[in-house]
């Protein structure tokens, strides 16, 4: 019968030193529920865009709402939206998106 001797962790990964009898054994072994638990929390919002490994996606707005802003800001929306001159102004576009109602939000798409 297989006894365990020895038990220590490295980093989040337990590594267990198991007497067989004639053979001793290592086995390792982690707890996956802390990284299913990030992944859902990820995904819980529709998951993380990413970009061709440029990373998660922070904003993604219609055109015409882009447009639509930089009218009203009196932007060139070009440098708004291919620049990083008018950074600022994403946050606030996301504000103004988030407080649309849905029926609002599809004038936009």
């Amino acid at each position: 019968m297989a006894r365990i001797i020895g038990e220590h962790y490295e980093g989040d990964v337990r590594v267990s030193w198991i007497d067989n009898g004639d053979t001793i054994g290592i086995r390792y072994s982690q707890d996956a529920q802390p990284v299913l638990d990030n992944v859902a929390a990820i995904n819980a919002n529709g998951g993380a865009q990413s970009n061709d490994g440029l990373g998660p996606m922070k904003y993604e707005f219609p055109m015409t709402l882009l447009m639509e802003h930089a009218i009203e800001r009196g932007i060139p929306w070009e440098k708004l939206a291919y620049s990083n001159e008018y950074d600022g102004e994403w946050k606030i576009m996301g504000q103004k998106w988030s407080k649309l109602t849905v029926d609002q939000k599809r004038r936009y798409l």
